[in-house]
């Protein structure tokens, strides 16, 4: 038995996109940006290292943290190998940039992640940033292929991977100036949580 789901009810010639939702992610980004740009500079918690778990399994330190990025490579690996067969399907087509975006910087996140718990400290953290800071503008992109299958997502892919690395490589300009600034890539983080009312449509949908 083959049980088959929608990502979007919008997607579909027989269910266009409601109107509300093609404009309410730029508005909402639009509102988040502005919101950060009246705020003030985000510092890093200084105590933001000390939350690693300090337990040792056979020699390996903060063993916790460090081993729990293994079901991140688990779910990329999968996500991967069930997705891209499928990648130029009518249903796929459009999101598969953000989603291969979002696969990848999953997989990254496993590894820089794990370097970064072995030694935690601001100048490993960059490698725990970046991949996750890729993965959520994948992820945010290939909803927005769904939504808007008429979307040039592999562009908007390349530009939001470049904002994601630039606001990495914001704060630890700013960090080494001693004034780190989380900001841009807080904004990156904030704009890629679903909006309630779009989620509960989204879900509404898939049923």
């Amino acid at each position: 038995m083959q049980t088959t789901f929608r990502l979007d009810g919008s997607t579909g010639p027989d269910r266009p996109a409601k109107p509300w939702m093609k404009v309410t992610p730029a508005i909402i980004t639009i509102g988040i940006i502005a919101a950060f740009a009246v705020h003030g500079r985000i510092a890093q918690p200084a105590h933001y290292n000390d939350f690693a778990d300090h337990s040792a399994v056979f020699g390996l330190p903060h063993a916790g943290d460090v081993l729990s990025n293994i079901g991140f490579a688990l779910v990329a690996i999968s996500g991967w190998l069930a997705l891209r067969p499928h990648r130029d399907s009518d249903r796929l087509r459009a999101g598969w940039p953000g989603y291969r975006l979002f696969l990848i910087g999953l997989l990254l996140t496993a590894f820089g992640s794990a370097f970064f718990h072995l030694a935690p400290g601001n100048d490993r953290l960059t490698w725990d940033m970046l991949p996750i800071a890729l993965a959520g503008a994948g992820l945010l992109i290939g909803v927005r292929g769904d939504t808007q299958p008429e979307a040039k997502t592999n562009i908007e892919a390349i530009a939001l991977a470049l904002y994601a690395a630039a606001s990495v490589a914001w704060w630890v300009t700013t960090d080494r100036h001693g004034a780190g600034d989380l900001r841009p890539y807080v904004a990156a983080g904030a704009a890629t949580r679903p909006h309630p009312a779009l989620a509960g449509d989204l879900s509404r949908a898939a049923r």
